[in-house]
């Protein structure tokens, strides 16, 4: 093979490998002024609603029936990876979309006990 050749294979691999991370598109940025994310009244039954028996008071996985304990899980980033990136938590499926707005807005609030 003749070195035109050998660059031509080249270029074609690598951009055939680049191809499916140049498609990616980033979100539109999420307009928290238009949700709700209040700690009792929006988060709180979210958690009662889909995290409950596994994170039950006492639970080895975490105590989330108190602010205190959600806020421990937000804080060493386990809520955000498990609720919002991994998407695998609740174990039923992912939360609804409506629902993972409203908690990354409150997150993105500082996630306070409001």
């Amino acid at each position: 093979m003749n070195h035109k050749k050998i660059l031509v294979a080249v270029s074609i691999v690598t951009l055939t490998l680049m191809l499916p991370f140049s498609c990616k598109t980033k979100a539109p940025a999420l307009d928290c002024t238009t949700i709700e994310s209040s700690y009792s009244k929006d988060i709180a039954p979210i958690i009662s609603m889909n995290c409950m028996p596994c994170h039950s008071a006492g639970s080895k996985k975490g105590d989330w029936t108190t602010y205190a304990g959600v806020k421990t899980a937000v804080d060493n980033g386990n809520f955000e990876n498990a609720v919002l990136i991994k998407k695998d938590m609740p174990p039923i499926g992912p939360l609804s979309l409506e629902d993972r707005k409203k908690i990354r807005c409150w997150l993105n609030d500082g996630a306070k006990d409001n």
